[in-house]
């Protein structure tokens, strides 16, 4: 008995180094999912507390020093991407004129 244990065993570990890897469980990813969340098509303006006004701000590194001149710049559909600071301005308004 003590035989065949070795010998079960032995098929065992043999089995497990020799033998193939276990694979992953596959996920099946839907196409037609109604999740799927539209591109973002508008421009993108990017405020810093160490940017210029009279940088571009299409960029992280040429991005606008105020909020209020990301807003004044920006049209319907763009966004501002404000870095994080302290940004000291009064007056800001953001209309929406949408129907």
């Amino acid at each position: 008995m003590k035989k065949l244990m070795i010998v079960f065993t032995a098929l065992f570990v043999a089995s497990i180094c020799f033998g193939q890897a276990p694979t992953q469980p596959e996920f099946a990813v839907s196409t037609t999912s109604s999740f799927n969340i539209e591109k973002f098509g508008g421009d993108i303006y990017y405020i810093s507390t160490t940017g210029s006004d009279s940088d571009a701000g299409t960029s992280p590194d040429a991005a606008f020093l105020t909020i209020g001149h990301g807003l004044t710049t920006m049209s319907d559909g763009d966004a501002l991407n404000i870095k994080a600071g302290t940004y000291t301005e009064t007056g800001l308004t953001v209309a929406n004129n949408s129907a």
